[in-house]
């Protein structure tokens, strides 16, 4: 027992310790942090101990003189985009009701949607990403020949809901699958198939 005593005593082997216990602690944060909201976690590694303790967080008591907001419920589609959508529904193409809901999730059923970022140029319902399809969208098929007027030729190209559906159709036909969206992580259509 003495030796433990000294050991623990040294302090490269509390470093050791505390290396080796920071990735459980992290991974007991998230897990509560997974569980529900209202439990803190404080780890003190003052003078090379740790004493994790966790702490119940009361929720805050709402204000009745200022409620929180009500969420706007999102844009239900419009018909015309649920028919576009149905015609390339089966033959090998996707569900319908599946497009709709990445649809939604993607740009909210906008079709003039863009997200411009450094690392995308994302246009239209299925926020068709310019950087990564330039080169397939500048071809005679889609855009036109060239890349006359550049990537914001395309992007008001993608705006038309026609166009940006019949370029979805085309990604998610090609692969079979809706790995091409983010957001079919984000709706469980895990593996992305259809």
């Amino acid at each position: 027992m003495n030796f433990l005593k000294k050991l623990l005593q040294n302090k490269y082997v509390k470093y050791l310790l505390w290396y080796l216990a920071a990735p459980v602690a992290l991974s007991l944060v998230l897990h509560i942090s997974v569980l529900g909201h209202g439990y803190e976690i404080e780890i003190n590694k003052d003078e090379g101990k740790l004493d994790p303790t966790i702490h119940v967080v009361p929720e805050p008591t709402p204000d009745p003189n200022n409620p929180p907001p009500t969420p706007t419920p999102p844009p239900d589609m419009t018909p015309d985009i649920v028919a576009l959508l149905e015609q390339y529904e089966g033959d090998g193409g996707w569900d319908a009701d599946q497009a709709a809901q990445i649809i939604q999730c993607e740009s909210g059923g906008n079709p003039d949607a863009v997200d411009k970022s450094a690392v995308e140029y994302s246009v239209g319902l299925f926020q068709i990403n310019i950087f990564a399809h330039r080169a397939e969208l500048s071809t005679p098929e889609w855009v036109g020949a060239g890349n006359d007027g550049g990537d914001d030729r395309i992007a008001q190209w993608l705006k038309v809901p026609l166009h940006n559906v019949m370029y979805a159709d085309h990604l998610y036909r090609e692969a079979g699958n809706w790995k091409a969206w983010s957001c079919a992580n984000k709706l469980h259509f895990a593996p992305y198939d259809k």
